[in-house]
Parts: C-alpha cells; sequence; structure tokens
C-alpha cells in the first residue's frame, strides 16, 4: 500500500514484518528520525525498549544513539505536557505515516489554529482513528474552524472538545442575550463546525462540547445540527460557563 512504499522509499529497505526482512534484527534506515517521523518516539504509549526488534517495532540509529519506535501503537497518549503548534505539527508528521493508531488524547496543551490544521491533515489519511481528545487546548473560534472536516474521517466515533473558549466574546461585550454583545460574539467556529455535522461521510456517535461558553446562539446552532445529524448518540454541553439560557435550552429542545 502507499504506506508501505512511503516506508521503503525513505529507508531503501523493506517494512518490518515483511519477508525479506529479519523480525530479530533492528531494521537499518538511512533518514534522519527526527525529520522524517519528527519525534513521534517520545509520544507512544507504552514506551517502547529491549534490544530485540519485533513485528511492528523499528529501531532508529541517529548519530551516537538508537531508540525504537513502536509504529503498531494503538494509542497516543500526550495531555498536559505543554505541546504547542510546533509539538503538534511534528507529531501530525508522524502520524501521517502510521495507519495504526486508533485513539489520541491531546488535552490540556496549547493547540491553536495552525496545529489544529495539521492534526486535521494528518488524520484524514489515518483510516483507524476511533477517538480524539482535544479538550482544554484553547483552540478558540479558528482553531475549531480549522479542526472542524475532522469529523468527516472515517472511522472517528468520538470527538472531546471541552473547555476550548470555542465561541470568543469581546471583552467586557457582558451577556450574549442583547443585540450589541452578539455582534460582538464569534461564532464562526461553531458554524463551520456545525454544517460539517451535517455533511455527508460523518460516523461520529460521541461528542463533547462542555464548558465552551455556547451561549444562546450556539445552543441554536447545535440545535440545527441535531435536526440533520443521523450519528450522534450522546451529546455532552455541560458547565455552568456555558450561558446557554432559556432561549439556548429551547433551541436546543426543538432539535432533539
Amino acid at each position: 500500500d502507499s504506506q508501505a512504499e512511503r516506508f521503503k522509499d525513505a529507508t531503501g529497505s523493506n517494512q518490518p514484518g515483511d519477508d525479506a526482512s529479519d523480525s530479530s534484527s533492528p531494521v537499518s534506515m538511512r533518514l534522519d528520525p527526527a525529520g522524517e517521523f519528527a519525534g513521534l518516539e517520545r509520544f507512544l504509549y507504552p514506551e517502547c525498549s529491549g534490544p530485540n526488534v519485533r513485528n511492528g517495532l523499528v529501531t532508529f540509529g541517529f548519530k551516537d544513539s538508537s531508540y525504537v519506535v513502536d509504529t503498531a501503537s494503538t494509542h497516543v497518549r500526550v495531555s498536559g505536557k505543554r505541546m504547542d503548534d510546533a509539538d503538534v505539527i511534528k507529531l501530525s508528521l508522524s502520524l501521517s505515516l502510521t495507519t495504526y493508531v486508533t485513539n489520541i488524547d491531546l488535552s490540556s496543551n496549547s493547540i491553536g489554529k495552525e496545529g489544529a490544521t495539521a492534526l486535521r491533515d494528518a488524520l484524514s489519511s489515518n483510516p483507524r482513528t476511533v477517538k480524539l481528545n482535544m479538550e482544554h487546548n484553547g483552540l478558540g473560534p479558528a482553531g475549531l474552524v480549522a479542526l472542524s472536516s475532522i469529523v468527516r474521517v472515517p472511522s472517528l466515533q468520538t470527538l472531546l472538545l471541552s473547555g476550548n473558549r470555542i465561541v470568543s466574546i469581546a471583552s467586557g461585550s457582558g451577556n450574549t442575550d442583547s443585540a450589541a454583545n452578539a455582534s460582538a460574539t464569534d461564532l464562526s467556529g461553531m458554524v463551520k463546525f456545525c454544517a460539517e455535522l451535517t455533511g455527508p461521510g460523518v460516523t461520529l456517535t460521541e461528542l463533547n462540547l462542555s464548558s465552551n461558553n455556547l451561549g444562546p446562539d450556539g445552543g441554536r446552532l447545535v440545535g440545527d445540527m441535531l435536526k440533520l445529524n443521523s450519528t450522534l448518540v450522546k451529546l455532552s454541553l455541560a458547565g455552568p460557563d456555558q450561558n446557554l439560557g432559556a432561549q439556548g435550552v429551547r433551541f436546543l429542545s426543538l432539535g432533539l
């Protein structure tokens, strides 16, 4: 497949597990892992170690050091590691080179628009990603716009986005129920995201949008989305800072 060809082209050798390779000895690599796999070894869980290389494990030799990357690992867990956009761009390059990862936890970091864009592009070519946790990253409206089309990844079932300030209210705007304050509310992320959720190819069954200050207008967008989306079975909108108000709750109820 295309991944195997990319691996072979980059390394000049067969992929681990191929008949032509010895699965009991390290694979000879002719690449700079920091440039090609972009530090994936820092993020995979559990960590790989040991002198033997089994099927799915690749040993990289770089200068005076070597380390093992488990290309068959299914979980990447990098919660609360102070990752920024530059880190996620590097990680995304790694994720685009493997189809084994099914669960990704990037919660409680500092990921914005650029990181969300890179992650979206990487996972669009990964047919096995089932769960993505992006909670508490401060994505903001622009970050959500960039990430939105990730809901079309055909295997994605769970997306966690609580605590990301995806609806932005201008400082000092106060209560969003007034016309003046509504004009200062940035709903661009929610508009794009809800439109994607009503499009073709969506398989998402669980969505968490808690603690995002959606307000009445955000509630209306979610309610309208629910009228057209046929895949979601679990939706969380909890949090005292959602500020839905009676009007937002009514909009949501109309979509159920």
